[in-house]
């Protein structure tokens, strides 16, 4: 399963985003995603994968793909959460 599989599908099954809604390119604050709503995602994001995010690195104004890729350099670098 690709990293933008797991980030769709974390916003399906736990956030009840409608998967018909959730495409590649489409900024998260278009899909309802507000910056609490960010948090919340992320704390989940970090926790499945085992990483730390910077918060600075992502806004509402970010799509599924960039945050896809942003898990994957952070796995790459070797990020992982304490």
């Amino acid at each position: 399963m690709s990293t933008y599989d797991a980030l769709a599908g974390i916003l399906t099954k736990r956030f009840k985003v409608p998967q018909p809604d959730i495409v590649s390119n489409t900024a998260m604050e278009d899909l309802g995603m507000d910056s609490l709503f960010l948090v919340e995602f992320l704390v989940v994001v970090e926790q499945d994968f085992g990483i730390r995010i910077d918060d600075e690195k992502v806004s509402p104004s970010n799509s599924l793909d960039q945050l896809a890729e942003l898990v994957d350099q952070q796995l790459a670098e070797g990020n992982r959460s304490s």
